[in-house]
Protein backbone atom coordinates (compact mmCIF):
# COMPACT_ATOMS: atom_id res chain seq x y z
CA UNK A 1 0.00 0.00 0.00
CA UNK A 2 1.54 3.34 -1.08
CA UNK A 3 1.92 6.31 1.28
CA UNK A 4 -0.33 8.38 -1.00
CA UNK A 5 -3.09 5.78 -0.84
CA UNK A 6 -2.73 5.46 2.93
CA UNK A 7 -2.97 9.25 3.38
CA UNK A 8 -6.02 9.45 1.09
CA UNK A 9 -7.72 6.63 3.01
CA UNK A 10 -7.05 8.38 6.32
CA UNK A 11 -8.57 11.63 5.02
CA UNK A 12 -11.66 9.77 3.79
CA UNK A 13 -12.10 8.09 7.17
CA UNK A 14 -11.89 11.46 8.94
CA UNK A 15 -14.44 12.97 6.54
CA UNK A 16 -16.79 10.03 7.04
CA UNK A 17 -16.47 10.42 10.80
CA UNK A 18 -17.29 14.13 10.59
CA UNK A 19 -20.28 13.46 8.34
CA UNK A 20 -21.54 10.86 10.79
CA UNK A 21 -21.30 13.32 13.68
CA UNK A 22 -23.05 16.00 11.64
CA UNK A 23 -25.81 13.56 10.70
CA UNK A 24 -26.32 12.64 14.35
CA UNK A 25 -26.50 16.30 15.36
CA UNK A 26 -28.99 17.05 12.60
CA UNK A 27 -31.09 14.03 13.48
CA UNK A 28 -31.69 15.23 17.04
CA UNK A 29 -35.01 17.04 17.10
CA UNK A 30 -38.01 17.34 19.37
CA UNK A 31 -41.04 15.09 19.03
CA UNK A 32 -44.21 14.68 21.08
CA UNK A 33 -46.19 11.69 22.34
CA UNK A 34 -49.56 11.38 20.59
CA UNK A 35 -52.32 8.89 19.66
CA UNK A 36 -52.57 7.29 23.11
CA UNK A 37 -54.87 7.54 26.12
CA UNK A 38 -52.37 8.29 28.90
CA UNK A 39 -48.80 7.19 28.11
CA UNK A 40 -46.50 5.14 25.89
CA UNK A 41 -43.65 2.83 26.89
CA UNK A 42 -39.99 3.74 26.39
CA UNK A 43 -38.27 0.39 25.78
CA UNK A 44 -34.64 -0.73 26.06
CA UNK A 45 -34.71 -2.33 22.60
CA UNK A 46 -36.72 -1.60 19.40
CA UNK A 47 -39.18 -4.41 20.07
CA UNK A 48 -42.68 -4.62 21.52
CA UNK A 49 -41.26 -7.25 23.86
CA UNK A 50 -38.34 -5.03 24.92
CA UNK A 51 -38.03 -4.27 28.64
CA UNK A 52 -39.70 -1.08 29.81
CA UNK A 53 -37.44 1.83 30.74
CA UNK A 54 -40.27 4.13 31.84
CA UNK A 55 -43.72 5.44 30.94
CA UNK A 56 -43.83 8.60 28.79
CA UNK A 57 -47.08 10.58 29.22
CA UNK A 58 -49.34 11.85 26.44
CA UNK A 59 -47.98 15.10 24.90
CA UNK A 60 -44.59 14.72 26.64
CA UNK A 61 -41.58 15.93 24.65
CA UNK A 62 -38.78 13.55 23.63
CA UNK A 63 -35.59 14.02 21.62
CA UNK A 64 -35.49 12.04 18.37
CA UNK A 65 -32.12 10.38 17.65
CA UNK A 66 -33.04 8.26 14.66
CA UNK A 67 -34.73 4.99 13.71
CA UNK A 68 -34.37 1.82 15.77
CA UNK A 69 -33.11 -1.33 14.05
CA UNK A 70 -36.47 -1.42 12.27
CA UNK A 71 -38.59 1.40 10.84
CA UNK A 72 -41.31 0.52 13.38
CA UNK A 73 -39.53 2.32 16.24
CA UNK A 74 -37.85 5.68 16.82
CA UNK A 75 -34.69 5.94 18.91
CA UNK A 76 -35.25 8.74 21.46
CA UNK A 77 -34.29 10.17 24.83
CA UNK A 78 -36.74 11.25 27.53
CA UNK A 79 -35.65 13.00 30.73
CA UNK A 80 -32.11 11.72 30.19
CA UNK A 81 -33.22 8.12 29.55
CA UNK A 82 -32.48 6.56 26.15
CA UNK A 83 -34.67 3.98 24.45
CA UNK A 84 -37.23 3.23 21.74
CA UNK A 85 -40.86 4.24 21.17
CA UNK A 86 -43.21 2.99 18.45
CA UNK A 87 -43.24 5.68 15.74
CA UNK A 88 -47.05 5.67 15.53
CA UNK A 89 -47.08 7.38 18.95
CA UNK A 90 -44.75 10.26 18.05
CA UNK A 91 -45.27 13.46 16.07
CA UNK A 92 -42.83 16.21 15.12
CA UNK A 93 -45.06 18.95 16.50
CA UNK A 94 -47.44 19.42 19.34
CA UNK A 95 -50.23 19.89 16.80
CA UNK A 96 -50.59 16.15 16.50
CA UNK A 97 -53.25 13.68 15.47
CA UNK A 98 -54.38 13.64 19.09
CA UNK A 99 -55.51 17.25 18.82
CA UNK A 100 -59.04 17.48 20.17
CA UNK A 101 -58.67 15.23 23.21
CA UNK A 102 -60.74 16.27 26.19
CA UNK A 103 -58.93 17.18 29.39
CA UNK A 104 -60.25 18.04 32.86
CA UNK A 105 -59.06 20.68 35.33
CA UNK A 106 -57.57 19.01 38.42
CA UNK A 107 -55.14 19.69 41.30
CA UNK A 108 -56.46 23.14 42.20
CA UNK A 109 -58.67 24.58 44.94
CA UNK A 110 -61.20 26.49 42.86
CA UNK A 111 -60.02 27.39 39.34
CA UNK A 112 -57.01 27.74 37.05
CA UNK A 113 -56.13 30.61 34.75
CA UNK A 114 -56.45 30.32 30.97
CA UNK A 115 -53.71 32.63 29.68
CA UNK A 116 -53.29 34.34 26.31
CA UNK A 117 -49.65 33.23 26.05
CA UNK A 118 -47.78 30.16 27.42
CA UNK A 119 -46.27 32.08 30.34
CA UNK A 120 -47.10 32.49 34.02
CA UNK A 121 -47.01 36.22 33.32
CA UNK A 122 -49.38 35.93 30.33
CA UNK A 123 -52.60 37.95 30.46
CA UNK A 124 -55.65 36.09 31.76
CA UNK A 125 -58.21 35.06 29.13
CA UNK A 126 -60.60 33.34 31.55
CA UNK A 127 -60.88 31.47 34.84
CA UNK A 128 -61.52 27.75 34.33
CA UNK A 129 -63.23 26.06 37.31
CA UNK A 130 -62.10 22.85 38.97
CA UNK A 131 -63.47 19.79 37.07
CA UNK A 132 -64.31 21.85 33.96
CA UNK A 133 -63.33 20.26 30.63
CA UNK A 134 -61.22 21.78 27.86
CA UNK A 135 -60.21 20.64 24.37
CA UNK A 136 -56.50 19.92 24.04
CA UNK A 137 -54.74 21.44 20.98
CA UNK A 138 -51.11 20.74 21.88
CA UNK A 139 -48.19 22.20 23.77
CA UNK A 140 -47.54 25.88 24.17
CA UNK A 141 -44.09 27.07 23.15
CA UNK A 142 -42.72 25.16 26.15
CA UNK A 143 -43.65 21.81 27.67
CA UNK A 144 -44.88 23.61 30.80
CA UNK A 145 -48.18 24.65 29.21
CA UNK A 146 -50.93 22.98 27.16
CA UNK A 147 -52.67 24.87 24.35
CA UNK A 148 -56.41 24.40 24.89
CA UNK A 149 -59.89 25.68 24.11
CA UNK A 150 -62.38 26.45 26.88
CA UNK A 151 -65.93 27.40 25.91
CA UNK A 152 -64.70 28.76 22.59
CA UNK A 153 -61.75 30.70 24.02
CA UNK A 154 -58.23 29.55 23.07
CA UNK A 155 -55.35 29.90 25.49
CA UNK A 156 -52.80 28.14 27.67
CA UNK A 157 -53.03 26.29 31.01
CA UNK A 158 -50.21 24.86 33.10
CA UNK A 159 -50.13 21.12 32.31
CA UNK A 160 -49.95 20.18 36.02
CA UNK A 161 -53.60 21.24 36.31
CA UNK A 162 -54.94 19.09 33.45
CA UNK A 163 -55.68 15.39 33.11
CA UNK A 164 -57.06 13.26 30.26
CA UNK A 165 -60.77 12.48 30.57
CA UNK A 166 -61.26 8.71 30.84
CA UNK A 167 -63.22 6.90 28.14
CA UNK A 168 -65.35 5.45 30.92
CA UNK A 169 -66.87 8.86 31.70
CA UNK A 170 -70.61 8.55 32.02
CA UNK A 171 -73.13 10.45 29.97
CA UNK A 172 -76.81 11.14 30.29
CA UNK A 173 -79.64 11.36 27.80
CA UNK A 174 -79.79 15.12 28.31
CA UNK A 175 -76.15 15.89 27.63
CA UNK A 176 -73.29 14.75 25.44
CA UNK A 177 -70.46 12.84 27.13
CA UNK A 178 -67.36 14.97 27.62
CA UNK A 179 -65.37 12.39 25.64
CA UNK A 180 -67.44 13.28 22.56
CA UNK A 181 -66.28 16.90 22.59
CA UNK A 182 -63.85 17.28 19.72
CA UNK A 183 -61.81 20.19 18.42
CA UNK A 184 -62.15 20.40 14.65
CA UNK A 185 -61.06 22.83 11.98
CA UNK A 186 -62.99 24.24 9.05
CA UNK A 187 -61.72 23.02 5.66
CA UNK A 188 -62.98 22.00 2.22
CA UNK A 189 -64.39 25.48 1.52
CA UNK A 190 -63.21 28.57 -0.36
CA UNK A 191 -63.30 31.12 2.45
CA UNK A 192 -65.69 30.37 5.29
CA UNK A 193 -68.65 28.24 6.40
CA UNK A 194 -71.84 29.30 8.16
CA UNK A 195 -72.62 28.57 11.78
CA UNK A 196 -76.41 28.31 11.61
CA UNK A 197 -79.25 28.58 14.10
CA UNK A 198 -80.66 25.17 13.21
CA UNK A 199 -79.42 22.12 11.21
CA UNK A 200 -80.60 23.38 7.83
CA UNK A 201 -78.89 25.20 4.95
CA UNK A 202 -81.78 27.67 4.92
CA UNK A 203 -81.47 28.51 8.65
CA UNK A 204 -80.24 31.93 9.74
CA UNK A 205 -76.49 32.39 9.88
CA UNK A 206 -75.17 33.16 13.36
CA UNK A 207 -71.52 33.67 12.37
CA UNK A 208 -68.99 33.11 9.63
CA UNK A 209 -66.28 30.58 10.56
CA UNK A 210 -63.24 30.97 8.34
CA UNK A 211 -61.16 28.25 6.73
CA UNK A 212 -58.71 26.81 9.25
CA UNK A 213 -60.46 28.10 12.39
CA UNK A 214 -61.25 25.82 15.33
CA UNK A 215 -64.72 24.88 16.53
CA UNK A 216 -65.66 22.53 19.37
CA UNK A 217 -68.03 19.82 18.20
CA UNK A 218 -70.63 19.20 20.91
CA UNK A 219 -72.84 16.64 19.14
CA UNK A 220 -72.37 14.71 15.90
CA UNK A 221 -75.80 13.08 16.00
CA UNK A 222 -78.12 15.94 15.07
CA UNK A 223 -78.89 14.63 11.59
CA UNK A 224 -79.25 16.32 8.19
CA UNK A 225 -75.47 16.26 7.69
CA UNK A 226 -74.79 18.80 10.46
CA UNK A 227 -72.72 18.88 13.65
CA UNK A 228 -73.73 20.95 16.67
CA UNK A 229 -70.74 23.19 17.46
CA UNK A 230 -69.39 25.93 19.69
CA UNK A 231 -67.42 28.73 18.05
CA UNK A 232 -66.01 31.40 20.36
CA UNK A 233 -68.95 30.96 22.72
CA UNK A 234 -71.67 30.93 20.03
CA UNK A 235 -73.41 27.57 19.60
CA UNK A 236 -74.93 26.48 16.31
CA UNK A 237 -74.81 24.02 13.42
CA UNK A 238 -72.17 23.46 10.71
CA UNK A 239 -72.26 20.98 7.83
CA UNK A 240 -69.99 18.06 8.79
CA UNK A 241 -68.40 17.95 5.32
CA UNK A 242 -66.59 21.19 6.16
CA UNK A 243 -65.01 19.97 9.41
CA UNK A 244 -61.93 17.85 10.09
CA UNK A 245 -59.92 16.90 13.19
CA UNK A 246 -56.85 16.41 11.00
CA UNK A 247 -54.91 19.63 10.43
CA UNK A 248 -52.89 18.01 7.61
CA UNK A 249 -56.01 18.06 5.41
CA UNK A 250 -55.74 21.85 5.32
CA UNK A 251 -52.44 21.35 3.54
CA UNK A 252 -53.25 18.34 1.35
CA UNK A 253 -51.34 15.93 3.57
CA UNK A 254 -48.17 18.04 3.82
CA UNK A 255 -45.72 17.18 6.58
CA UNK A 256 -45.54 19.28 9.72
CA UNK A 257 -42.35 21.21 10.38
CA UNK A 258 -40.62 23.08 13.16
CA UNK A 259 -38.15 25.67 11.86
CA UNK A 260 -37.69 29.42 12.14
CA UNK A 261 -38.07 32.13 9.49
CA UNK A 262 -37.76 35.91 9.62
CA UNK A 263 -40.33 38.53 8.57
CA UNK A 264 -38.95 40.41 5.55
CA UNK A 265 -39.91 42.28 2.35
CA UNK A 266 -42.46 44.54 4.07
CA UNK A 267 -42.55 48.14 5.30
CA UNK A 268 -43.12 47.62 9.03
CA UNK A 269 -45.20 44.47 9.74
CA UNK A 270 -47.22 41.60 8.31
CA UNK A 271 -50.58 40.26 9.52
CA UNK A 272 -51.08 36.98 11.36
CA UNK A 273 -54.58 35.79 10.40
CA UNK A 274 -57.05 33.18 11.62
CA UNK A 275 -57.26 31.53 8.19
CA UNK A 276 -55.12 31.34 5.01
CA UNK A 277 -56.99 34.06 3.14
CA UNK A 278 -56.40 37.82 3.10
CA UNK A 279 -59.96 38.55 4.21
CA UNK A 280 -59.68 36.44 7.38
CA UNK A 281 -59.75 38.20 10.76
CA UNK A 282 -56.48 39.57 12.12
CA UNK A 283 -54.92 37.93 15.17
CA UNK A 284 -51.99 40.31 15.54
CA UNK A 285 -49.36 42.27 13.63
CA UNK A 286 -45.90 40.70 13.31
CA UNK A 287 -43.17 43.37 13.01
CA UNK A 288 -40.47 43.41 10.35
CA UNK A 289 -37.48 41.18 11.28
CA UNK A 290 -39.49 39.19 13.85
CA UNK A 291 -38.89 35.44 14.03
CA UNK A 292 -41.79 33.01 13.50
CA UNK A 293 -41.80 29.21 13.75
CA UNK A 294 -43.17 27.49 10.65
CA UNK A 295 -45.50 24.57 11.39
CA UNK A 296 -46.77 23.94 7.83
CA UNK A 297 -45.31 25.24 4.60
CA UNK A 298 -46.17 22.89 1.70
CA UNK A 299 -44.16 24.43 -1.15
CA UNK A 300 -46.29 26.51 -3.48
CA UNK A 301 -48.85 27.59 -0.89
CA UNK A 302 -49.55 31.31 -0.61
CA UNK A 303 -49.76 31.08 3.21
CA UNK A 304 -47.69 29.36 5.88
CA UNK A 305 -49.14 28.22 9.20
CA UNK A 306 -46.84 29.60 11.92
CA UNK A 307 -46.35 30.17 15.64
CA UNK A 308 -45.54 33.68 16.89
CA UNK A 309 -45.36 35.01 20.43
CA UNK A 310 -47.77 32.46 21.90
CA UNK A 311 -50.19 32.54 18.95
CA UNK A 312 -50.80 30.28 15.94
CA UNK A 313 -52.06 31.61 12.62
CA UNK A 314 -51.40 32.22 8.94
CA UNK A 315 -49.04 34.64 7.22
CA UNK A 316 -48.29 35.26 3.55
CA UNK A 317 -45.24 33.17 2.70
CA UNK A 318 -43.79 35.84 0.38
CA UNK A 319 -42.97 37.92 3.46
CA UNK A 320 -40.79 35.26 5.08
CA UNK A 321 -37.08 34.65 4.63
CA UNK A 322 -34.41 32.44 6.18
Amino acid sequence: MTKKFTRTLAILLVLLSLLSMMSTALAATEMYVTNCQEYVTLRKTPSKQGHSVCKVPLAARVTYLGYGDTSEFYHVTYNGKEGYILKQYLAVTSYSTYTGATMRVVNCNEYVTLRKTPSKQGHSAAKVPLNATVSYYGYGDTAEFYHVNYNGTEGYILRQYLAIVSNSSSSSASSVSTTEYTAMRVYNCNEYVSLRKSPSTSANRLQKVYYGQFVTVLNRNVGNGFYYCDFNGTKGYILAQYLTPDISKLYNGADMHNYNMRVAYCQSYITLRTAPITSAPEITKVPLNSIVRVVYDNTGDEFYYVYYNGMYGYVLSKYLAY
